[in-house]
């Protein structure tokens, strides 16, 4: 359409065919203006209005092509991503959920899913807060023929909540605390204990060591009272002690307000702590109390519960790879080779702090996996696996110190 002001108050309007605006885009000026209707008045005025803009714009892209192309893909390329972030926007938004009750907040802060907002005054509120977990370690303690001497205690007439109470899970609970150690699980023939180390605190993350030495307490608390066991008549405990690391924070759940935690490192710590029936008469514990031996591949089974190894583990101690590795970065390790009779082996000795700042010695023994093949064990024989085991209160333990210093002084 076209309009025109013929006298101060007189207007003529003139529609007309789009098809003169296409000479603007370049069209084919003939073909465009035969079809015109010239007899009309104003169309002459409104073509060579258009041709005199068409000429125009010509002349302006002459100009600088490069320079208006450039800003209109500039200007493209910025909606298309102003448009990704409102979709992303819109996804965040639709994700957020503004909470009040106190339970939903709680489950939130366990799943690490809670983010608050708050004034100056609320945060001087929520300073004296724990931090949250960064990472974590969990031992598996797997206690054998519990059921065993209950029955036995309540046959002698004895009471075996009071009997546990005092010479197993008591000593346990009065040594959390210097270790620094958390209950995760306790029953009859289980016990889990977790090792959390806290965002902001890096001074502090000793958890794989300080569970190696919650281990030793605890093998050394059931030595003691096999002891007594032994003096009483009564049948004798065994354990088998997991250790795992997870570099991350563990997952809760919530039975009202008892917080229950998941974590990989649960079952993996299990399956460390467990013992093969098949290895009990295959393999001497005089000398260690954990031996690790991997199912040939002829053989077409697998171990108890879905591993692909058979373990041996009578009241000892064993760290899973990755715990291993975050003992390394804890304390500092000095490797040790000693030869036991025809064999070599191999000790890592370290100190470390436990959770009141006394230093603790550690004996890690770095054990060769060995082979399990047509039903009978292979030992020493070199796969290129390892596997670690923390030596209890021992003779040999107090051996591989004295070797280490006696080995660190001569280096000096």
């Amino acid at each position: 359409s076209f309009s025109r002001t013929s006298s101060p108050n007189r207007t003529l309007r003139y529609s007309i065919s789009a098809r003169p605006a296409h000479l603007l885009g370049g069209g084919d000026e003939k073909r465009i203006l035969a079809q015109i209707d010239h007899s009309k008045e104003g169309a002459t005025l409104l073509i060579d209005k258009l041709k005199q803009q068409r000429g125009e714009l010509n002349d302006h892209f002459k100009e600088a092509p490069a320079e208006h192309a450039l800003k209109l893909l500039t200007d493209l390329c910025r909606y298309r991503l102003h448009l990704k972030y409102f979709r992303l926007a819109h996804r965040v938004f639709n994700r957020l959920n503004v909470i009040v009750d106190p339970q939903k907040i709680q489950l939130a802060r366990a799943g690490g899913n809670l983010y608050r907002l708050m004034d100056s005054e609320e945060v001087k509120e929520v300073a004296d807060e724990e931090p949250g977990i960064a990472h974590h370690a969990i031992l598996k303690a797997d206690v054998r023929g519990s059921t065993t001497v209950t029955q036995e205690l309540i046959n002698q007439g004895l009471n075996p909540a009071s009997y546990f109470s005092m010479r197993f899970f008591g000593p346990i609970t009065e040594r959390l605390s210097t270790y620094g150690a958390v209950k995760v699980f306790i029953e009859g023939d289980a016990v889990i204990l977790g090792f959390y180390e806290l965002e902001g605190d890096p001074s502090e993350w000793y958890g794989v060591a300080r569970a190696c030495g919650m281990a030793k307490e605890m093998i050394d608390i059931v030595g003691l009272k096999n002891t007594d066991s032994q003096k009483t008549g009564l049948p004798l405990l065994e354990i088998g002690i997991g250790i795992c690391y997870l570099d991350e924070r563990p997952l809760f759940l919530f039975d009202e307000n008892r917080p229950i935690m998941i974590s990989p490192a649960i079952g993996s710590a299990d399956r460390m702590s467990s013992c093969s029936w098949e290895l009990r008469t295959e393999i001497d514990s005089a000398e260690f109390n954990v031996d690790v031996l991997k199912i040939d591949v002829g053989e077409g089974q697998g171990g108890e519960k879905g591993n692909k190894y058979l373990r041996y583990n009578v009241n000892g101690v064993t760290l899973d790879h990755a715990a291993f590795e975050k003992l390394q970065s804890e304390i500092s390790l000095t490797r040790v080779r000693l030869k036991l009779g025809e064999r070599r082996e191999y000790f890592m000795v370290g100190r470390f702090p436990d959770a009141t700042g006394k230093e603790r010695d550690l004996v890690v023994r770095d054990g060769v996996v060995g082979r399990w093949r047509q039903g009978s064990a292979e030992r020493g024989t070199e796969i290129g696996e390892r596997f670690y085991e923390v030596l209890p209160n021992s003779k040999l333990a107090t051996q591989v110190i004295a070797a280490a210093k006696k080995q660190v002084d001569a280096e000096q």
